[in-house]
């Protein structure tokens, strides 16, 4: 009798676990094709330029290299490139500008950059491409984009 409590048991995490393997395929299905932007990956570069008050910034090497994981968005040097290495698919919301600094852990919005906020001192803009772009930190970054972030008047 204890044999086939303890199969039931066995049969009942089997189906546990099936159950929720069918559920996460689902939830992975509702993602929309215009979201993803890659299927088999990635290696994208974006230069960022960041002026407050008239003087560059200095994007730090090895943002996102550091921890225990190394995230796919990143640096390496401190030539101001953002480096996008993905592999399988990858949505846009994983190349958003805004996903770069929080990995930096820094602020980043329409309305400040780091502790710069709109205000009397100046207010937050961004060029990509040499155009005005208001996304801001919802910007999907492509390949060789040139993005400038200026605060200041």
């Amino acid at each position: 009798m204890q044999h086939i409590g303890r199969n039931i048991i066995i049969l009942l995490v089997i189906l546990a676990g099936i159950g929720i393997a069918v559920g996460y395929f689902l939830d992975t299905q509702k993602i929309s094709a215009v979201d993803i932007v890659a299927q088999n990956g990635l290696h994208w570069h974006a230069k960022l330029t960041i002026i407050i008050n008239g003087k560059e910034q200095v994007v730090p090497a090895g943002v996102g290299l550091g921890g225990a994981i190394e995230q796919p968005i990143h640096t390496h040097g401190t030539d101001d490139i953002i480096h996008m290495e993905f592999g399988g698919a990858v949505k846009k919301q994983n190349l958003a500008l805004g996903r770069f600094f929080e990995v930096w852990e820094k602020q980043f919005n329409k309305n400040c950059i780091f502790d710069f906020c709109n205000g009397a001192k100046g207010t937050v803009t961004m060029l990509v491409n040499g155009k005005e772009n208001n996304e801001f930190e919802n910007y999907i970054m492509r390949d060789g984009d040139q993005i400038e972030i200026r605060y200041g008047f």
